[in-house]
């Protein structure tokens, strides 16, 4: 289910607009493994199972759900004068428990994984510019220039992008053997899982660095007997901050025809941009410690380190 409310209005040159977004998701699809015995100090093998001759059973089930709720404010200058710019913001929060075909760390307890979804960010700001240079003919300044003055000096564009939002929500890990007794195994050798750890702090800095973008001492491996206590989304992931120019030169043909010759940077002044630290609390040395810049396949904005493209594109 989505609602949305809209509010605009005309301010001299200038559209204004508020918009208020909602959506609530109810009997979401996930698994959970039906065979799971439940959490204590015993052993796997000690401890009676719906199905004993089977391992792990993953069950599609209904019941995950989504409640998103964000609010967006945006600007925007209609080109005048050469220049068009638009900013854009939003700040938003979505809570979940599972997504598809997740499981929850112990089956009969889902509520455990409800928490800040990890896929958004609380808050995204958005700018982007695009800006005719007053020179040359039928400009403001220098229109009176010769042809040869004129195709050197007249019709450059200049435009930009920019873009900052927050990190989105991450998850501690801690890998060891397992403390819940719920993870199959054939023999009496506890196996090697990945769980949440215990939360003994709050675990967030307010001036994290690159060597230490949380406080890993504030998590704690999970006793024998039970999950640990750390929930999901609890810390906040690196942020994208990045600004993307161009420069053109426009050079006319006919009448409704042109050749753009541009030059494009992306992240214009190389502004690192880290992936997510390593979250596991098990890897002493390097939890919690920013080693990879973005790529790609990490963000949609190319938060990447600095790229320059030169292009010829003919336009009518």
């Amino acid at each position: 289910m989505q609602y949305s409310l809209t509010l605009e209005r005309q301010i001299a040159n200038m559209g204004v607009r508020m918009t208020y977004t909602g959506t609530n998701t109810r009997q979401g699809v996930y698994r959970w493994d039906a065979n799971q015995p439940l959490a204590d100090a015993q052993l796997y093998v000690d401890k009676p199972r719906r199905f004993p001759r089977y391992p792990g059973i993953a069950y599609t089930d209904n019941g995950a759900g989504h409640q998103y709720h964000g609010v967006s404010f945006e600007a925007e200058r209609r080109m005048l004068n050469g220049l068009h710019y638009q900013f854009y913001y939003t700040f938003a929060k979505d809570i979940q428990d599972l997504e598809i075909n997740e499981q929850p760390e112990d089956a009969y307890n889902r509520n455990r994984e409800r928490g800040t979804w990890g896929a958004l960010p609380r808050h995204r700001f958005s700018a982007n510019m695009i800006y005719d240079l007053p020179f040359g003919k039928g400009k403001p300044f220098a229109n009176s220039l010769g042809r040869a003055a004129n195709f050197i000096i007249g019709n450059w564009q200049l435009s930009g992008i920019y873009i900052y939002e927050t990190g989105n929500a991450i998850t501690p890990q801690w890998t060891g053997p397992d403390p819940t007794g719920t993870r199959f195994t054939a023999n009496r050798t506890r196996p090697q899982v990945t769980l949440r750890p215990d939360r003994i702090a709050d675990g967030r800095l307010s001036n994290p660095t690159n060597t230490r973008w949380f406080d890993v001492a504030a998590f704690a491996a999970p006793p024998v007997g039970r999950f640990g206590s750390a929930g999901t989304g609890i810390l906040w992931g690196t942020p994208v901050n990045v600004l993307h120019n161009s420069i053109a030169k426009l050079i006319p043909i006919r009448e409704r025809a042109h050749l753009r010759i541009e030059l494009l940077a992306n992240n214009t002044f190389n502004h690192p941009n880290y992936m997510n630290p390593n979250l596991n609390i098990s890897q002493a040395g390097v939890v919690g410690v920013l080693t990879a810049t973005m790529d790609r396949n990490a963000k949609f904005d190319s938060a990447v380190p600095r790229e320059l493209q030169a292009q010829i594109r003919f336009e009518w």
